[in-house]
């Protein structure tokens, strides 16, 4: 039997490789960078499914143009990516890093910690000082702590949609603590025991992103935020020295959700 020459052992490797449909690849990951395995991930307009491995990785056949892609698992709120994909085959494609979020246990703000959540527990609202100079403010800034760091993501799940929370005016403020206030009365100047955490400056940016789930949002500070208490609240109830305007809402909203963050 006659060996193939060197010349047509070379085109036979190449026709042989160029058979093989190229591959896109990507990973699925948790908020903390782990590899998500037995996630299922779905690409648009393609029929087969792909689950990762004990890696997170997953590999669909090429295709190109824009498409959305999603990926999810039991107990983890589904992503959907939009990625726009080269429109030649043999463009380079960078690998495909999708994040998916752990469920919520219940409604409420949930700071995403190193390595896990951490619930903000809600605190009252209410009101402290006299008729002539009061203030609205929350007794403890909370027991969640993280350091300071680039920038803070939390999970807030809610069944409110987006157009309500954007009504409600969600807001997050740095805090101070006011121990006594000055008042001038008729006999004098008094100090009066106020002993509340309020709202300081301007509201603090963040970005609002509606995940997948319906009902689950990631907030992101737009900056890292300086050491402090901070606290979530709607309805600008930290901020509100009317004592007629925090008592016309239902008591379930007059709430705030603090947390400090560290050196």
């Amino acid at each position: 039997m006659r060996s193939l020459s060197a010349p047509l052992l070379a085109l036979v490797s190449l026709l042989t490789a160029c058979s093989d449909p190229p591959t896109m690849v990507g990973t699925v990951k948790d908020p903390w960078g782990q590899p998500l395995a037995g996630a299922t991930v779905q690409l648009e307009d393609v029929v087969e499914q792909a689950t990762t491995d004990a890696s997170g990785a997953f590999s669909f056949q090429r295709v190109t143009g824009k498409r959305r892609i999603q990926a999810g698992k039991d107990g983890y709120i589904r992503t959907v990516e939009t990625w726009g994909l080269p429109d030649e085959l043999e463009s380079e494609l960078t690998s495909i890093d999708l994040r998916v979020f752990p469920d919520p246990p219940q409604s409420g703000f949930f700071l995403i910690n190193d390595t896990a959540y951490s619930e903000l527990a809600a605190q009252s609202v209410d009101l402290a000082g006299t008729e002539i100079k009061a203030y609205t403010g929350i007794k403890t800034g909370g027991e969640v702590k993280i350091r300071s760091k680039d920038r803070l993501r939390f999970i807030f799940s809610s069944p409110r949609s987006r157009a309500e929370l954007a009504h409600l005016d969600l807001q997050l403020h740095r805090l101070e603590f006011i121990e006594n206030v000055p008042v001038s009365t008729v006999l004098g100047e008094e100090q009066v025991k106020i002993n509340r955490f309020i709202a300081a400056g301007e509201p603090v940016p963040f970005e609002l992103k509606e995940l997948d789930s319906g009902d689950d949002y990631l907030l992101t500070t737009r900056a890292s935020l300086e050491p402090g208490f901070y606290a979530f609240h709607t309805e600008g109830q930290l901020t509100t020295t009317r004592s007629d305007g925090l008592d016309k809402l239902p008591e379930e909203l007059r709430k705030a959700w603090p947390l400090q963050v560290t050196e």
